[in-house]
């Protein structure tokens, strides 16, 4: 399975909301997964949030984020 499209535009969306830097470190572009979930690591600018599909996601004091997070099946 892909990593949907929409999950990726939507991370980008939300750092362009905040014009923090956003870095996904993992899942890579195009990636591809046999599980419901992929685990979502990369960092925002040091004191930034995060929100992803209007969930928020925890940010460490240095900017990275690790994050379970689940796949919506087409």
């Amino acid at each position: 399975m892909r990593l949907p499209a929409l999950a990726a535009a939507t991370l980008l969306s939300s750092a362009l909301a905040t014009s923090a830097p956003l870095y996904v470190a993992y899942p890579p572009d195009g990636h591809q997964v046999r599980h419901p979930a992929v685990l979502l690591e990369g960092s925002v600018q040091p004191g930034a949030s995060l929100t992803i599909g209007g969930r928020s996601v925890p940010v460490g004091p240095d900017g990275l984020f690790i994050e379970w997070w689940p796949l919506r099946l087409a």
